[in-house]
């Protein structure tokens, strides 16, 4: 699990508020197909009003996941920018991990 490395938790929990999302169920099934979930694990990262701005898919490797945050930041600052020149005030960046076989047992808080 990628978040089970330090420096991988605290980079996240410093950048975004993290949460995780189970897809057991046809309600939640229905919920992560609405957001164009294909396989798992899914990383999606919304912006402050909720609106996917990016997604991630497939096991990474902490470097690899690193570098899918750090695009998911600047399509998020991108969006937030075009906000801003639209005089929308910006907010934070909420994330929600998609895994089906999520547990919360990580010494992390995840």
């Amino acid at each position: 699990d990628v978040f089970r490395k330090r420096q991988v938790s605290e980079y996240m929990n410093k950048m975004f508020i993290c949460d995780r999302f189970h897809t057991k169920g046809v309600f939640a099934n229905m919920k992560a197909a609405n957001w164009g979930v294909r396989k798992y694990p899914t990383y999606l990262f919304f912006n402050s009003k909720g609106k996917l701005i990016y997604m991630g898919e497939g096991k990474k490797s902490y470097d690899e996941f690193l570098l899918t945050a750090q695009k998911a930041l600047e399509s998020i600052a991108d969006s937030e920018k075009a906000k801003k020149d639209r005089k929308t005030p910006a907010g934070g960046f909420p994330i929600v991990e998609v895994d089906k076989n999520a547990h919360s047992d990580s010494p992390y808080g995840f």
